[in-house]
């Protein structure tokens, strides 16, 4: 009887408070087959994230097409190469500078 209203009770809590994160990245090797069927793993990650109150990353971005992909997705930020390569601590402030139009959520 215990563990059945145990599992009430979990039933209950918003699935957020179970796990400390807060976003959802979603690896390259989803982002590359966003042409070729993965979108439907892609949207369904960016949906589970936004169930629990999550935040959905997308990692590996490299071509305006998968930009367009994951914001009519719903995605809510997105880093890869589309938007810069890695950059050394000192040149990081003159990059910013220079890209000042960048829009809030990662696009």
């Amino acid at each position: 009887m215990a563990t059945v209203e145990a599992a009430l009770q979990l039933r209950k809590m918003d699935p957020a408070h179970l796990f400390p994160i807060d976003e959802l990245k979603i690896g390259r090797s989803f982002i590359m087959d966003l042409g070729s069927g993965g979108s439907a793993i892609v949207g369904s990650c960016i949906d589970l994230a936004h169930a629990v109150g999550i935040r959905a990353v997308a990692e590996g971005v490299e071509t305006s097409g998968q930009v367009a992909a994951l914001m009519e997705m719903g995605c809510d930020l997105a880093q890869g190469y589309h938007f810069a390569r890695p950059l050394p601590a000192p040149l990081l402030k003159e990059w910013l500078d220079a890209h000042t139009s960048w829009r809030p959520g990662g696009y």
